[in-house]
């Protein structure tokens, strides 16, 4: 590999400075390509032994894991939930111990993307050409101003946008032009097909205005442009 390939070419150009000949490059590939980890616990039980592992990152209460340059996922005490088999695995939002993971087959440079959970269950295929990770604010009690957070994916394919839960369920199938949140946290999301227009609610799940009931929708910038409707 280039790592391997660098290592090599620098102490073969300062070959003088050793007391033997460098070492030949496949020796020196196998010696690369063969360092492994091991995962101990506090109280120092090997929780992975050396050598199931070429690398371990921890990440919240799971271990990201690689082996022959594809990546997966183990828990605390080493058990494996998802095989190496990814080219690339992240923690898919705020915090690592949401249990939520995207994984890539093309690594994260605009391949196909996917989501596995803390249980190894698939969650979204990698067929996906983005997964945005979103939340949206609602009031669930106007007389006091109490508000819950939702958080959803927004999803691309083939050029078209969708919308899926936390859960994998398919809220809105990726067949849209585009889905606009005018407002960053806000539920309401203007969904646009061709020359349709609708506003859809991602807290409830549903739209509220139908794709094509109005010619347009235009948001207020602020509160202020409603007062005279009062």
């Amino acid at each position: 590999g280039p790592l391997a390939q660098n290592i090599h070419d620098k102490m073969t150009a300062n070959a003088a400075a050793f007391a033997s000949p460098p070492i030949t490059m496949p020796a020196l590939q196998t010696l690369v390509t063969t360092y492994d980890q091991k995962l101990v616990a506090r109280d120092g039980k090997v929780v992975v032994p050396a050598g199931r592992y070429t690398d371990i990152k921890p990440a919240g209460k799971y271990a990201i894991v690689a082996r022959n340059r594809k990546y997966g996922l183990i828990d605390q005490r080493g058990k494996e939930l998802v095989a190496p088999k990814y080219s690339a695995i992240a923690p898919a939002d705020e915090g690592a111990d949401t249990g939520r993971f995207l994984v890539g087959l093309d690594g994260f440079q605009g391949g196909r993307y996917g989501m596995v959970d803390g249980t190894g269950r698939v969650l979204l295929p990698p067929i996906f050409e983005d997964v945005e990770h979103a939340t949206a604010d609602y009031e669930t009690d106007p007389t006091t101003g109490g508000a819950k957070r939702f958080a959803y994916l927004k999803v691309s394919r083939n050029d078209k946008q969708g919308v899926y839960g936390l859960d994998g369920k398919e809220l809105l199938k990726p067949v849209y032009d585009a889905l606009h949140t005018h407002i960053p946290t806000s539920p309401w999301m203007l969904v646009i097909e061709k020359q349709r227009r609708g506003l859809y609610n991602v807290a409830q799940r549903k739209f509220t205005i139908p794709l094509g009931r109005f010619d347009d929708l235009l948001p207020f910038e602020d509160f202020g442009q409603g007062d005279e409707l009062y």
